[in-house]
């Protein structure tokens, strides 16, 4: 790792009380999303940190990209096939 566990456990304690504070009091009056993406966006950004501070070497995007994408276009083509647009060719 590349500081102090104590420290490491302060960063991500004060990080997950300003997610907490965005999502519980701010972020819903400024915006409107749509569901469930208030707890997705967070948890990613937290995660991509997490990485960085555990491992600074290791590129994120590359290793989370395999599992996340086959999530995202199954996600897209249920969409699709509920408003009846077709797939792109």
């Amino acid at each position: 790792m590349t500081s102090e566990p104590s420290a490491l456990v302060g960063a991500i304690t004060g990080l997950v009380a300003a997610i907490v504070t965005l999502l519980v009091i701010n972020l819903p009056l400024a915006l409107l999303y749509p569901d469930g993406w208030l707890y997705v966006e967070p948890a990613s950004v937290l995660l991509f940190w997490l990485v960085g501070q555990i491992d600074p070497d290791v590129d994120a995007m590359r290793v989370g990209f395999p599992y996340v994408m086959p999530l995202v276009m199954q996600k897209r083509a249920a969409q699709r096939s509920t408003n009846g647009t077709p797939e792109p060719s």
